[in-house]
């Protein structure tokens, strides 16, 4: 890992470059630094929250002299007024960038800054808003929801957006990643970005971050490098909710001059829309999880859904949240605005001292703004996750998603079914989101809601989807390509099964079982799928012939030399008289060259691809994804027979008892498929179950039945 002060020197220069037109910041003007102060005074604070002598602007004075703060009319430039530093926490090995920057700064400028940083742009973002003071949560929702929230984010390469602060739902946010780094030592780090309000911070930990920059910026030769970038233990220790959650890799600090007061959702709503822009071949997806809330939360809402931007609302959690849930049902949908205000007075009461004429009004705004958002309109970007559901977080989140892109789309005029006018690009982007969490509820949605679509992508795209899911280890997903109505096996090629086994030739179960033939086994370029060849001889026998590569000529004299020495043997017990002719092993040799074995050359069947994806599967260690390459089979008893042997292979190149009990427990469950099908077989037709047992299997290399089994 670089050190702390390379990290600084690197973010410090993103920084520089990212807000090079927009360095300025503003402050409060109304007093300046150093001005005299009468006594009666002294503890008297500016209406932007400071203390009248504790200002720090030198420009010329504001001649504003009203009682309510007005930025352009309090605030004076200062020029050059970003800062930035990094905070880091050894224990939890976590690094936290921060920015203070002027409260108008254009979301674009942040958003290039923290993808160049990290390096890569996201494909969602989960904004999450709600819950602050008093939060509290039933402890299964909650692991619910802390879970939830992480799978979406990891598996779709995403980045979690949230107020920034160091109390109620941002805490539980950033306990969830705190989990996920320590149950997860390989995950990459979580890109969770804070936007909070320079403000919002108490003034102790204002003076501290401060501190931390300054001194970052202008280091001190008696400045301890393990203290000069670490969290300060004033922040980490202390329980106040006006501090920033530590666990953030971004922190976006926004100054309006002001000390008091919290961040609107103009910043991250911007910030979304300007990752909605889709530049270039990415592509990226919002979604709003609403936890909680106040009065103010249907505005916030209301403001996504306008944008047709989804929003999950998280029932259980409390107060707004519910409240919007149990207005969602069909029995509560068409409840008058009255209606609504009363319900709020009684789940919502005046408990922050506001005078009865302020909380009247907030109400009957809130109660117009609920009006607004339990509208039909917006049905399809609404929805809601409970925990009696039988998906979880991040499925809820993706049929989000997903159903908000499919309502973009629908054209249903003269109250005819809606037809789904989507893109190829589209739903190849859609496909994606699916694989990469593994959905089979959105593959299905995809093909069903598209299947008339006049725009539709290739097989040769479609079937590198479904490479995907291969990959990506999920069976589901690969049966449901395969009985699609894209024929995905057309395209494949023993180039893309090749590449297959090279893209996970590196895991923990090619590293246990089969690394040694791979590092004994030197496979030429010219022969792609050698390496299978090899496989196949060594956990399966040499009696199967090649299915890649031709046999060599060595090859082929050994296996003669077998031949002729059992050929001998059996002759000599079953015959007393001696043979008439001698085959020389070059006469035999001939022989067996001018047998009828299939041609390596010949055109790619529809069984042979399935049967390497079969082999390739079993070879992997990918038990449930050769089950499904199985039920596409036609000798599904040898397959099942082969991946059983396979299995027992396995099992003795191991020591620990836990790999030994589970490849054994592989191996009979094939074992016992096979046996199956023969009784099977044995019971409509006794002679060919028989012969189905002796007969040598093509497509297997001409191998038999009780070659196989017999270990």
């Amino acid at each position: 890992m670089p050190s702390c002060k390379d990290l600084y020197d690197k973010w410090r220069n993103a920084v520089s470059e990212a807000t090079k037109d927009h360095k300025h910041r503003y402050t409060c003007a109304l007093f300046k630094k150093d001005q005299t102060i009468s006594d009666t005074e002294q503890t008297n604070r500016c209406i932007c929250g400071r203390l009248k002598n504790s200002h720090s602007y030198k420009g010329e004075l504001s001649s504003y002299a009203g009682d309510r703060w007005i930025m352009t009319d309090c605030s004076g430039r200062i020029d050059d007024g970003i800062s930035c530093g990094i905070l880091y926490k050894w224990h939890q090995a976590c690094l936290t960038k921060f920015l203070r920057c002027d409260i108008n700064i254009p979301q674009k400028a942040l958003y290039d800054l923290i993808c160049n940083d990290y390096g890569k742009k996201p494909n969602l973002i989960i904004s999450i808003f709600g819950g602050t003071k008093n939060f509290k949560m039933d402890k299964h929702l909650e692991t619910a929801f802390m879970n939830g929230i992480i799978e979406a984010a990891t598996s779709a390469g995403g980045w979690i957006l949230t107020a920034g602060l160091n109390s109620g739902v941002v805490n539980l946010v950033g306990q969830a990643i705190s989990e996920a780094k320590v149950m997860h030592c390989n995950l990459k780090n979580i890109v969770s970005i804070g936007f909070t309000k320079w403000g919002s911070l108490s003034q102790d930990v204002r003076d501290l971050l401060s501190g931390k920059f300054r001194k970052q910026l202008h280091p001190e030769n008696n400045d301890p490098i393990s203290e000069l970038y670490t969290y300060p233990p004033e922040m980490l220790g202390s329980n106040n909710q006006q501090t920033v959650e530590s666990h953030h890799a971004y922190m976006l600090l926004f100054d309006d001059a002001t000390q008091y007061g919290y961040l609107g959702d103009h910043q991250p709503t911007q910030f979304l829309e300007e990752a909605l822009k889709n530049k270039g071949n990415t592509n990226c997806y919002t979604i709003t999880v609403i936890v909680e809330g106040g009065l103010n939360t249907p505005y916030t809402i209301r403001r996504f859904l306008e944008k047709n931007l989804p929003v999950v609302i998280i029932r259980g959690s409390g107060r707004m949240a519910d409240i919007i849930c149990d207005f969602l049902t069909p029995d509560a949908e068409n409840a008058s605005k009255d209606k609504i205000k009363e319900v709020l007075k009684k789940k919502i009461p005046n408990k922050e001292s506001l005078k009865k004429e302020d909380y009247e009004e907030d109400l009957k705004t809130c109660a117009n703004e609920i009006r607004k958002i339990i509208d039909v309109k917006y049905s399809d970007l609404l929805s809601v996750y409970s925990l009696n559901q039988n998906v979880n977080v991040a499925e809820t989140i993706f049929n989000a998603i997903f159903k908000a892109k499919l309502s973009s789309h629908a054209d249903n005029r003269d109250g005819q079914s809606p037809h789904r006018n989507i893109s190829s690009i589209d739903m190849l982007n859609l496909l994606d989101l699916s694989l990469a969490w593994k959905s089979f509820q959105g593959l299905q949605r995809v093909f069903e809601d598209t299947e008339a679509n006049p725009d539709q992508p290739s097989s040769k795209e479609i079937m590198k989807k479904f490479i995907t899911s291969l990959e990506n280890d999920s069976p589901k997903l690969a049966d449901y390509f395969l009985r699609s109505r894209y024929n995905v096996l057309n395209d494949l090629k023993r180039e893309d099964i090749s590449l297959l086994y090279e893209t996970i030739s590196k895991t923990p179960h090619t590293e246990r079982y089969i690394s040694s033939v791979l590092e004994t086994t030197n496979i030429g370029s010219n022969k792609p799928l050698g390496i299978a060849d090899e496989f196949c001889k060594e956990f399966i026998g040499h009696f199967m012939q090649n299915l890649y590569s031709e046999e060599s000529e060595s090859s082929i004299t050994n296996i003669l030399a077998r031949l002729k020495g059992a050929w001998r043997g059996i002759f000599q017990t079953s015959c007393r008289c001696p043979p008439r002719r001698v085959y020389t092993p070059v006469a035999l040799k001939q022989i067996f060259l001018n047998l009828n074995f299939p041609d390596k050359k010949q055109d790619y069947s529809q069984q042979e691809k399935i049967r390497d994806l079969f082999l390739w599967s079993v070879f992997m260690g990918r038990t449930e994804l050769a089950k499904v390459f199985l039920i596409y089979l036609e000798p599904k008893t040898c397959a099942a027979l082969i991946a059983s042997r396979v299995y027992k292979e396995f099992s003795k190149r191991t020591n620990i008892i836990h790999f030994k009990q589970t490849m054994t427990s592989t191996a009979e469950e094939f074992e016992l498929y096979a046996v199956n099908c023969i009784n099977a077989c044995y019971e409509l037709d006794e002679k060919r179950a028989c012969e189905l047992i002796l007969r040598q299997i093509t497509l297997f290399g001409n191998i038999t039945c009780i070659q196989v089994r017999d270990i």
